[in-house]
């Protein structure tokens, strides 16, 4: 699945997953490589690169980090 640009800075971004408490849980998340703006995180109850990050939690953070809101005033 493809990561837009930032929608910010126009940055690289790619998803990233860190160890979250005890037991084998996970947040995901997409963070721009550039400016660190990033979506909200998504739980995941293992490492997603053990799945070669085809994971419900990484589409989740990907879908969250691609869209774009337009607003008209």
């Amino acid at each position: 699945m493809e990561i837009k640009r930032c929608p910010f800075c126009g940055g690289l971004a790619d998803v990233r997953a860190r160890w979250w408490g005890t037991g084998k849980t996970y947040i995901v998340f997409v963070q721009c490589q550039v400016c660190n703006a990033q979506t909200k995180t998504f739980p995941e109850e293992d490492n997603p690169a053990r799945y070669n990050w085809e994971t419900p939690a990484v589409e989740l953070a990907i879908d969250t980090w691609n869209k774009r809101v337009r607003f008209d005033m």
